[in-house]
């Protein structure tokens, strides 16, 4: 960390955070609020650049893992434990669609990319990307350091389900019942498999309506405007609303 990082820190007055524990990471005696940027994922967009209403496309992937390859996403990803999932999912005789890192040269999960149950789908525009996660039965989510999965909101809007690394920093908050599983590693995970495909837990799923109900832009943005008025008074809200609106003009 820069050295200058903890002078920021005692200088910020409020946080947004995204963490189960913030004591262990934040100042302690400032203000904060559990509210991430993927919570203002907007379930009914519907434009040009792309769609979060599902489209009734036909599923063809059981699980989606998303790892467009090279060190960063490998660690952001969490490859580490992923690549031990993905050999299990394969080991049960699931697809997997792995967008977009060539597991074809690594030498454990070759074999079951021959044998289709590692299908490898290229980058796509962020359009045909939202195709592609509405044609999984469910997104699988191994990363421990994202902060705030953008992928999560999006697959919940497309009402698809998520199943998610316990030790997520950021997204914990997305599942429960109505929306998913937590897994830890290779060791309990075909237990999480199990667990999400059986027919009374998936009558249960309602991933969409649950993100609707608590999540968004409106939602997000009440507690948004709430905390801020809480924190700065209306006052000070106002005076940088103009300030804003004067620096536009």
């Amino acid at each position: 960390h820069h050295p200058d990082d903890g002078n920021i820190y005692t200088a910020i007055e409020a946080w947004l955070h995204c963490m189960r524990d913030p004591d262990f990471f934040l100042p302690p005696g400032k203000p904060r609020v559990l509210l991430s940027e993927s919570d203002f994922t907007n379930p009914m967009r519907k434009d040009g650049g792309g769609v979060l209403i599902p489209q009734g496309i036909e599923k063809q992937y059981d699980f989606l893992y998303v790892n467009q390859g090279g060190a960063w996403n490998d660690y952001n990803r969490n490859f580490t434990v992923a690549k031990e999932c993905l050999k299990v999912m394969a080991q049960m005789g699931l697809k997997v669609c792995v967008l977009s890192k060539d597991l074809s040269v690594d030498r454990e999960l070759a074999p079951y990319v021959k044998s289709g149950n590692l299908v490898i789908h290229q980058k796509e525009l962020w359009r045909d990307f939202l195709k592609v996660i509405e044609s999984c039965r469910a997104v699988f989510t191994a990363s421990v350091a994202d902060a705030s999965p953008r992928v999560v909101a999006e697959a919940m809007s497309l009402n698809v389900p998520v199943m998610m690394n316990r030790h997520i920093v950021g997204g914990w908050k997305y599942i429960n019942d109505k929306t998913g599983v937590f897994f830890t590693d290779h060791h309990d995970v075909r237990a999480s498999i199990q667990k999400l495909r059986s027919p009374s837990f998936q009558a249960g799923l309602s991933p969409r309506q649950w993100f609707m109900d608590n999540w968004g832009p409106y939602k997000s943005s009440l507690r948004l405007h709430a905390f801020l008025e809480l924190v700065f008074g209306r006052a000070r809200l106002e005076e940088v609303k103009r300030a804003r609106e004067d620096h536009r003009n």
